[in-house]
């Protein structure tokens, strides 16, 4: 029998090491390597949303995003030769007349 089986003891399961990582403690690596492998989708479901248990109480309902805007691409650039890996060369300008 593996460990991902289902069975009635892993909501339980789940619920003892979610509650244990919410009073502080850690998961050992055979722990984690448990809830990676659970397969029944409500088993999946109740790691989720002792998950987000775990989530809002260490980091509460705000996220901070962060991203990167390509500002080259899109319309044809005016200094359109210029090539950034190459900043020794002169840039060739276009439609300045």
């Amino acid at each position: 029998m593996s460990m991902s089986s289902v069975d009635g003891s892993n909501p339980a399961r789940i619920a003892e090491l979610g509650q244990r990582v919410l009073e502080g403690g850690e998961l050992s690596r055979p722990e984690a390597l448990w809830l990676f492998e659970l397969e029944d989708q409500a088993d999946v479901v109740t790691l989720f949303s002792w998950a987000n248990r775990v989530r809002q109480h260490f980091k509460g309902n705000k996220i901070h995003l962060c991203s990167i805007v390509n500002v080259k691409a899109g319309d044809a650039p005016r200094i359109a030769g210029f090539a950034p890996s190459r900043p020794w060369r002169r840039p060739i300008l276009h439609g300045t007349g």
